[in-house]
């Protein structure tokens, strides 16, 4: 059973842009949000992350990427898990 929206933002503080979800993080963690809403700084990731993972549905998830197109590009990528 999911505990609800889960808004996650992945990154690093120390590696400039690459810190994009943190800071979006920083940023949603200021606004209220229903109850079913949680807005997690998941850091630079890892394991401890799996529990979220396992826990919520849907997951939005922030992050920088290396996919060669221009700084600042936004990307949205759906993935369903049945």
């Amino acid at each position: 059973m999911s505990r609800g929206t889960l808004i996650l933002g992945i990154g690093n503080l120390l590696m400039g842009d690459e810190a994009v979800g943190v800071r979006a993080i920083e940023w949603l963690q200021k606004e209220e949000w229903p109850a079913h809403v949680t807005v997690v700084d998941g850091g630079t990731g890892g394991f401890h992350l799996m529990e979220y993972l396992r826990e919520y549905s849907p997951i939005i998830m922030i992050d920088a990427t290396m996919d060669g197109e221009p700084p600042g590009t936004v990307a949205v990528i759906s993935h369903s898990i049945k």
